[in-house]
């Protein structure tokens, strides 16, 4: 049995993709697939080793090998993503993650996130006032993205008006980026 799993067969997987998961979990918990041409990274002590920078695996140089994609004709339509996107704090590696994250953690501190905790209360009760009248709730999008994405922007002192187009461009960026070249425009 290969240990590679090609994740855009999810849907024809169903339930046998968890059993590929735990196969290729016990067999190699940091397996490079080609079919993904990244890392799967698997096993919880190996995801806390990578988030440490303990595992040698590169996030700068895999978002390379995603832009390296992005045909020569094309690059002037989006020079400014060729040139943040490695800048991204998930495509970063140490010593230079390592800063940012100390940063962040200070900024995202405890009593930052009780700050919040009022108003995260009202979008929650608010989304399930919506869900008790028996409206149909999409998980992703009206809790999952919809709060992050309000907290996000109430934390950066933005207006609310703004969700709307957070939403777009979170969406073309990540499009953009998993298809090795942009949407944005």
């Amino acid at each position: 049995m290969s240990l590679d799993i090609d994740f855009k067969q999810v849907r024809e997987l169903g339930p046998a993709l968890l059993e590929k998961l735990d196969v290729l979990r016990d067999a190699q918990p940091v397996y490079w697939s080609e079919t993904q041409g990244a890392w799967l990274v698997t096993g919880h002590a190996e995801v806390g080793q990578g988030f440490r920078g303990d595992v040698p695996l590169t996030a700068g140089g895999r978002i390379q090998r995603v832009l390296n994609v992005v045909p020569e004709s094309e690059r002037h339509r989006i020079p400014h993503l060729l040139n943040l996107v490695p800048k991204f704090i998930l495509n970063m590696d140490p010593p230079s993650l390592v800063r940012l994250r100390q940063l962040m953690i200070r900024a995202f501190s405890q009593k930052v996130a009780e700050a919040q905790r009022p108003y995260v209360k009202e979008l929650v009760s608010a989304t399930l006032a919506r869900a008790a009248t028996g409206e149909p709730v999409e998980f992703v999008d009206e809790v999952g993205r919809a709060i992050a994405g309000r907290v996000i922007l109430r934390l950066l002192n933005m207006p609310e008006d703004c969700f709307p187009r957070l939403g777009g461009w979170s969406r073309s960026l990540s499009g953009g980026i998993s298809r090795g070249g942009a949407t944005l425009g």
